[in-house]
């Protein structure tokens, strides 16, 4: 971690998370008009873990990675980071947490007109004071990380997909974040690539000893990446635990997700399903 970094703002009298969660959300819920798409939503992230939110596409599973970041604010309850509600933050307080979360793109978000060295060392520079030494160092030892090393000076459009997780991986990893919210990391890739990238997932997290949120509909992504589940349906979060009680559950929706059958209660019209194709 930089110790340049400066601390998340103090503010008077904040109002404090119980317990040492990473993340919690209290009693979240999210309104567009008259469209709930959040409703009551409780769920606390510990350190190290990786906690897989499932569910399907629009159920609202990217917009929880927003709200935790501050992209969106909630219609009610609270989002907390370290102890500290993300809602009560100037603007200020909210660049410095989000320096200290990484976040990895569904299609990496790579900026096309410079190279892969150049995308990872760009948050550095303009977040931190360090040289460009520094910086060099930093970025190497990203790329040799995600097995890139010697490919910094590729532009975008000359990478692979797989190729194209692996540095969006890097570059979360540049800030020596606390937290990496992972937006389907194996959208897109073959069977064989997705799980070569959800082998480095985990043997980064576990070697950087980061806590990670991951949002995906892929189910042998999410089973071989997951700590702990967590399964959002119609604005709620209707079953959690480990990922052999989650194949174990009873619960007639998630049987029905699991198994991918056409048959059973997902499909009976819903006033949360289908936010957007986007999630």
């Amino acid at each position: 971690m930089n110790q340049a970094e400066p601390a998340l703002e103090k503010m008077a009298a904040p109002e404090r998370a119980a317990g040492s969660h990473v993340v919690e959300l209290r009693n979240l819920s999210l309104r567009f008009g008259d469209k709930k798409v959040l409703d009551a939503v409780s769920l606390s992230v510990d350190p190290q873990e990786r906690l897989m939110i499932i569910g399907l596409s629009g159920a609202g599973k990217t917009t929880i990675l927003r709200l935790i970041v501050g992209i969106l604010s909630p219609t009610e309850g609270s989002v907390f980071f370290k102890q500290q509600d993300i809602s009560r933050l100037t603007r200020h307080g909210l660049e410095q947490m989000r320096t200290r979360i990484g976040m990895v793109y569904q299609d990496a978000a790579l900026l096309s007109s410079i190279t892969v060295r150049e995308n990872l060392a760009l948050p550095l520079q303009e977040l931190t004071e360090k040289t460009p030494g520094e910086i060099d160092k930093i970025v190497d030892e990203k790329l040799e990380l995600v097995e890139m090393a010697g490919d910094g000076g590729l532009m975008p459009f000359e990478l692979s997909g797989g190729m194209r997780k692996r540095v969006g991986l890097a570059r979360a990893l540049v800030m020596e974040p606390e937290l990496i919210l992972f937006d389907e990391p194996t959208a897109g890739l073959d069977p064989v690539v997705s799980s070569v990238i959800d082998q480095l997932i985990i043997g980064l997290t576990e070697r950087s000893k980061v806590t990670s949120i991951i949002v995906t509909h892929l189910m042998d992504s999410a089973f071989r990446l997951a700590t702990r589940m967590a399964m959002l349906h119609e604005g709620k979060i209707i079953e959690e635990g480990t990922p052999a009680r989650m194949k174990q559950s009873k619960n007639p929706v998630l049987v029905q997700f699991l198994s991918g059958s056409a048959e059973g209660p997902i499909f009976k019209r819903s006033k949360y399903h289908m936010l957007s194709p986007a999630d």
